[in-house]
């Protein structure tokens, strides 16, 4: 997770706000995890799962 945050901190250092940067994430995480599904990399979807929940939960937090 260190990895993901230390790139939402690259993105906000580019001039993106936090959500924005969340949510960016998101979307690319969920493409990668539709490319490992089909390539049926059940690791691979597993960690990038974990990865999507965390970030999900970071969306959360910044909108309530």
């Amino acid at each position: 997770m260190e990895n993901i945050i230390n790139k939402n901190i690259r993105l906000q250092n580019k001039g993106i706000d936090e959500l924005d940067s969340w949510s960016w994430m998101l979307k690319k995480a969920q493409i990668k995890l539709l490319t490992a599904y089909n390539k049926k990399d059940i690791e691979l979807a597993d960690e990038i799962s974990k990865e999507i929940d965390f970030i999900q939960k970071q969306v959360i937090r910044l909108t309530n």
